[in-house]
């Protein structure tokens, strides 16, 4: 027998063997069995026997005993070794043997447990589906092709709304419909791609949604995954379906106050608020009725819900914590969600809204800290509205509203100047093409946003550059309704476009739709025709606020213009130095010196009035050394005179701003589109800090940073800066001579006592202009006239305007007496025959389509040229005669007006004017007429209120009749207004008139050798009626 390694596994001993079974061989004399080593023993054992058959090998072959038994040590050896790793093997067989036992326990536990829940998962949805169709009345249609987080997030859904909002679904219940195909939301689109209710209204379908992501009404889903975007979608479905029912059977949508929200009251289609970021969904924008029930979708399910219900998880309040309080629906839509909870509290007087705290909203200890840190509650002064006068350019005739914002100083070190004022302003092109302009700001095509301004900017715009007064009116309101017009504004400023129209979708009209949500008050009907500033201002001011009395009051302190406040100045400054002579006793040649002094004070060159200081600070040192009683009146005068020269300084600034801006070259021009996009961005974050930096970025490109002494300049540019330099040496040397004055002669002068009595005086006297006025504007005025003609004839007359102030007018709410206003005017007058059509045919009707005069002119001093002295006017008319068969007449009359006297603000005037005249008369044989209009108006103050004068007209119009002919007219009256009565602010006015009619335009047939001629005047007695 010889032993071996047999495939590097077993030792095998080599014996001749012959195989008696599968498991058992015979070798030579021994039968084993060969399981293990061939042996038929374990491995170790078996070893032991090859050694003893070796040891018996070798008593019978002495010879080869060494070499076996050699041989059998080394098997030996490599069996003990296989039998180690045999060992180690079976060790690590077992481990893993138990762990996946473990394993397979495990699962099948898990398995188990997983069976379980899909049975308490069927359990829950089986019971949600019964709870949707018992208690809120919705049948889930096929419930086996919804998923049970579906059914969950329906659930979830109908809790979020009041229980009582189900009565009329749990009478006539609604199927839900899931269908495959996806529309935006998971809702339908009222279309027939994706219908959202079945024709009978008995089914509601809801559709698979995919993700969201963009701005404005879809910006809110940011914060929530995929899976709770869908959630939130389904949770919302429900809201639509019963809010949508609901407001169709109550008429939610129709009330006005939802409707005034996003100004769907409006007499036009669609809403008057064209953002859709004003808007919960787009679709929104389709109806009211859209409107609500999509803005209650997102009220009643907010993103934020969802987080607040699985704050437990860390990731989601990782979330939670990140999202912004400020950009949520709860504080950015206060209109909308208080015109919502008015519904609820009225449908389900019992609910109550979730309270949602979020962490950010929590730390800052209030609910929308952006907010309360602008409004400012705690400092709110109040609200005055702000009346910019009207102007001589076309986008300015009527004047503007602006909305000032008033802050006591709360501990702060800042003056009024920082205080917020805000304004609707349409949104143009930077290069618009004039014309383009002009049309579309009358017809519409313009969008109108909500501007902020500072009061110091209000203050330089309409006071310093565009020269105009601005006329203040307090708006009286509770703390409620003044909180809600802070949060009207800045939902406003965020989230409103109107769409500009000149006659009637205005700065004025805005104005109201802003403020009549916040109110609370049934606010009069507006004129859907034509609204002007003036016709706000007394459509607030005929409201009773309650407690607060009238909603609306005048301020007497006007905030005057420069031009203005330098005109007084001029005037005061020349009757002053006439009463210094007075007071000293001047000789002539002293007054002489006064005079000459006066008239190089007055003189348009800079370097003359420079010149003419330094002789005033000479002399009235000698008058104050001399005369110390008059020391106070001599700083009276160089107080004015400062006043004149800051006027000429502002002139000059802009006009050297203007140029410098000019030679920085061309800056960026963008569309309103464009300007629309940049609000958009300055708005996407609620960082006050961040928007200030954006606007003075923005700022920084009308930021003139150029050297002027860089420059080549043309003589003309070169003469502006000169100009501005000299002016302002002239006004540092007027501020000189007063400062010394008072150095020297006035130690103890208290310039702010001074100051605050000159403000006092002003105060009582506008006061007592305000006594005198009239306080409603010229709107809708009605006036009945009756009396005799030359042929003794009775003359019954009727006019109405629903626009209309004269010149010398003096009105509370209206304009300034030197301008004249009228549109769309009609004047019937006819004489009484025997007859009705003898009577007709003596009608006469004058339609005025367009009147107006301005008297807007600078005084003395502060004139330049011949245009700042006159005025203008334009009349546009069509008339009808019957006495002189004057079918009608078409007539247009622009006019140059020059003020003869002027006094009492204008009550008192006498004016001529000359005009160019062009019309048509439309007869038997029509003509062309082209000539001069000379003109003559004037008026006189009678007795205590400005109603009662004394008015004059006169005109003579010279005119050429094309194909040919001459023809002339001349026209005039006289007529008395007094004041007899004053029925809730409106007063009644009567008053005796005469007026005279002269003319060669007389159609009627003529007698062979007769010329055409009418002649004829009236008088009689007019009644203007207070309403």
């Amino acid at each position: 027998m010889r032993v071996q390694r047999s495939g590097g596994r077993r030792l095998t001993p080599v014996l001749r063997c012959r195989r008696i079974s599968n498991s058992y061989r015979e070798c030579g004399d021994v039968t084993y069995r060969s399981w293990w080593m061939g042996c038929g023993l374990s491995p170790a054992r078996s070893c032991c026997a090859l050694v003893m058959m070796a040891a018996v090998s070798m008593l019978a072959s002495p010879a080869s005993a060494v070499e076996a038994l050699e041989q059998a040590a080394a098997s030996a050896q490599h069996a003990v070794a296989r039998s180690h790793h045999a060992h180690v093997a079976v060790s690590r067989a077992s481990r893993l043997a138990q762990r996946a036992n473990q394993r397979a326990s495990a699962l099948s536990e898990e398995l188990l447990r997983r069976a379980g829940e899909r049975d308490v998962l069927a359990a829950q949805t089986e019971a949600r589906v019964a709870e949707l169709r018992r208690r809120y009345g919705l049948i889930v249609d096929r419930p086996a092709r919804w998923q049970p987080t579906e059914i969950a997030a329906i659930h979830n859904g109908a809790r979020a709304l009041p229980d009582p909002l189900f009565e009329r679904l749990r009478r006539q219940p609604v199927r839900l419909v899931r269908e495959q195909q996806a529309c935006l939301f998971g809702m339908g689109r009222y279309s027939e791609a994706c219908p959202t209710f079945s024709d009978d209204a008995r089914a509601f379908y809801i559709y698979e949604s995919p993700p969201l992501l963009g701005e404005g009404p879809v910006q809110e889903y940011a914060v929530l995954r995929a899976e709770e975007q869908r959630e939130l979608q389904l949770r919302r479905a429900v809201v639509h379906l019963v809010m949508a029912l609901e407001d169709r059977a109550r008429g939610w949508s129709n009330t006005f106050d939802w409707q005034q929200v996003n100004g769907w009251h409006v007499a036009m289609r669609g809403p008057h608020n064209q953002d859709v970021w004003g808007y919960a969904r787009p679709m929104g924008m389709r109806s009211a009725h859209l409107d609500f029930v999509t803005f209650a979708e997102s009220y009643f399910v907010r993103p934020e819900d969802l987080l607040l219900e699985r704050q437990d998880q860390p990731e989601v309040a990782r979330r939670l914590e990140d999202l912004d309080p400020n950009a949520t629906l709860g504080c950015q839509f206060f209109t909308a969600s208080r015109a919502l909870r008015g519904v609820m509290d009225e449908r389900a007087p019992g609910w109550e809204e979730p309270e949602r705290v979020l962490p950010r909203a929590a730390m800052a200890g209030a609910r929308c800290p952006a907010f309360e840190a602008w409004a400012r509650l705690d400092d709110l002064d109040g609200f005055d509205v702000l009346l910019a006068a009207a102007t001589s350019r076309p986008q300015s005739l009527y004047g503007h509203l602006l909305l000032h914002v008033k802050y006591r100083g709360g501990g702060l070190v800042r003056g009024m100047g920082f205080e917020p004022v805000y304004q609707f302003g349409a949104l143009t092109d930077s290069n618009v093409d004039p014309v383009d302009y002009l049309i579309k700001g009358v017809v519409g095509g313009f969008p109108t946003v909500l501007e902020l301004n500072s009061f110091r900017g209000v203050d330089r715009l309409f006071l310093q550059y565009e020269k105009r007064n601005l006329r203040r009116f307090t708006l009286q309101l509770n703390p409620q309704q003044s909180h809600r017009l802070l949060e009207r504004l800045w939902e406003s400023e965020r989230r409103t476009l109107y769409p500009y129209r000149f006659l009637n979708a205005n700065c004025a009209s805005f104005l109201v739709d802003l403020m009549e949500p916040a109110l609370g008050l049934d606010l009069p009907e507006r004129d859907g025709a034509i609204i002007m500033p003036t016709d706000v201002l007394d459509l607030l001011a005929s409201v009773d606020n309650g407690d607060e009395g009238r909603l609306l009051i005048k301020r007497p302190d006007t905030l005057r213009s420069g031009r203005e406040v330098a005109q007084e100045a001029a005037r005061k400054r020349r009757a002053l130095l006439l009463s210094l002579a007075d007071a000293i006793d001047a000789d002539r040649r002293t007054r002489a010196h006064f005079d000459a002094l006066l008239e190089a004070l007055e003189d348009p060159e800079p370097a003359t009035r420079e010149r003419a200081y330094a002789n005033v600070e000479a002399l009235f040192t000698t008058l104050a050394t001399e005369h110390p009683e008059q020391a106070q009146l001599l700083v009276d005068t160089l107080y004015n005179s400062v006043l004149v020269e800051r006027f000429f300084m502002d002139n000059a600034h802009y006009a050297r701003r203007a140029l410098l801006f000019a030679a920085q070259g061309p800056r960026p021009q963008l569309s309103a589109q464009e300007l629309i996009a940049r609000r958009r961005e300055l708005y996407r974050d609620e960082d006050l800090v961040a928007r200030a930096e954006a606007q003075a970025h923005w700022a920084a490109h009308t930021t003139i940073d150029i050297d002027p002494s860089t420059v080549s300049w043309s003589p003309d540019e070169q003469a502006v800066l000169d100009h501005e330099a000299k002016t302002r040496a002239s006004y540092l040397r007027a501020l000189q001579a007063q400062s010394r004055l008072i150095e020297a002669h006035l130690p103890d002068w208290d310039g702010v006592a001074y100051l605050d009595a000159r403000a006092q005086r002003y105060l009582e006297r506008m006061q007592a202009l305000d006594a005198r006025s009239k306080a409603p504007s010229g709107r809708h005025r009605l006036t009945l006239g009756g009396g005799a003609t030359d042929a003794l004839r009775t003359h019954l007359e009727l006019s109405y305007s629903p626009i209309e102030d004269r010149l010398g007018e003096v009105r509370q709410r209206g304009y300034r007496g030197d301008i004249e206003s009228r549109v769309f005017g009609l004047d019937l007058a006819a004489e009484l025959g025997p007859d009705l059509q003898q009577t007709a045919e003596t009608l006469q009707a004058d339609l005025v389509i367009f009147r107006y005069a301005s008297l807007q002119r600078t005084y003395g001093a502060v004139r330049r040229g011949f245009l700042d002295a006159a005025g203008w006017a334009l009349d546009l008319r069509a008339s009808h005669d019957g006495r002189r068969d004057l079918y009608f007449g078409l007539s247009a009359t622009p006019s140059l007006l020059m003020p003869l006297w002027r006094a009492r603000d204008d009550v008192n005037h006498l004016v001529v004017g000359l005009g160019a005249y062009v019309g048509f008369d439309a007869h038997r044989e029509s003509s062309a007429l082209l000539g001069a209009d000379l003109q003559l108006r004037g008026q006189l103050h009678l007795f205590g209120s400005y109603a009662n004068v004394l008015r004059l007209w006169a005109s003579s119009a010279q005119l050429a009749s094309l194909p040919g002919g001459w023809r002339y007219e001349v026209r005039a009256g006289l007529a008395a207004e007094l004041l007899l009565a004053t029925f809730d602010e409106s007063p009644l006015v009567v008053g005796p008139f005469i007026d005279a009619l002269y003319t060669t335009r007389d159609y009627r047939p003529l007698d062979d050798g007769q010329s055409p001629f009418f002649g004829t005047w009236r008088a009689g007695l007019r009644v203007e009626l207070p309403f």
